[in-house]
This record gives structure tokens, C-alpha cells and sequence, in this order.
């Protein structure tokens, strides 16, 4: 997997600036196993800066 290769590191995140919520487009099919998971799931996408690191 890739989470062992992606470094750490320290972010403040601030204000939120938007909501977004799955939904289904232009009749796409959303297999069941899917749909199951992403009903539940609302996305705030915030803004954010990364901090120095300290080396």
C-alpha cells in the first residue's frame, strides 16, 4: 500500500469552505457495495496551509 510510503507532516486547517455529498449523474450505476458506503458520507473540503517542517 501507499500509506507507508506517504511522508507525515503537519497541516492547519482553518475555515470551511464548502459541503459537498455524493450523488448520482447522468444515470451512472453505483454498484450496491458502494452506494452502501457513500450514502453515509458528507465531504467538507476546508482551506488549509502545510507547517514547516522541522529537519
Amino acid at each position: 500500500m501507499l500509506v507507508n510510503r506517504i511522508p507525515t507532516g503537519t497541516v492547519q486547517v482553518t475555515a470551511a469552505r464548502r459541503l459537498c455529498v455524493p450523488v448520482q449523474k447522468a444515470r451512472d450505476e453505483i454498484p450496491p457495495d458502494v452506494l452502501d458506503v457513500v450514502r453515509w458520507i458528507d465531504l467538507e473540503k476546508a482551506e488549509g496551509s502545510a507547517l514547516a517542517a522541522r529537519i
